[in-house]
């Protein structure tokens, strides 16, 4: 009487059983699936708004800045001698 590897000697007889019917269930949810396909295939659908390819999608070109950045005097000496320093 051979025992399994934890020392437990159960059966495990119904693990077929449990596949098989996983099986059964997934083969009736494949054919529900595709008659559901082919019924809504056969109804009609809404015709789709045509797509104009002539005019440009996006809003246009951005507006410039409202304001730009002017650095003082001192701000440019200190970007030269860093410059110079590198």
């Amino acid at each position: 009487n051979p025992r399994l590897a934890f020392g437990s000697d159960t059966s495990l007889g119904w693990l077929p059983w449990a596949s098989g019917g996983l099986l059964v269930v997934g083969i009736a949810e494949l054919v529900f699936a595709m008659t559901w396909r082919g019924r809504a295939a056969r109804t009609p659908q809404p015709p789709r708004a045509p797509v104009s390819l002539d005019e440009p999608s996006w809003p246009g070109p951005l507006p410039p800045p409202v304001a730009s950045y002017q650095p003082t005097d001192q701000g440019v000496r200190l970007e030269q001698l860093k410059t110079l320093a590198a």
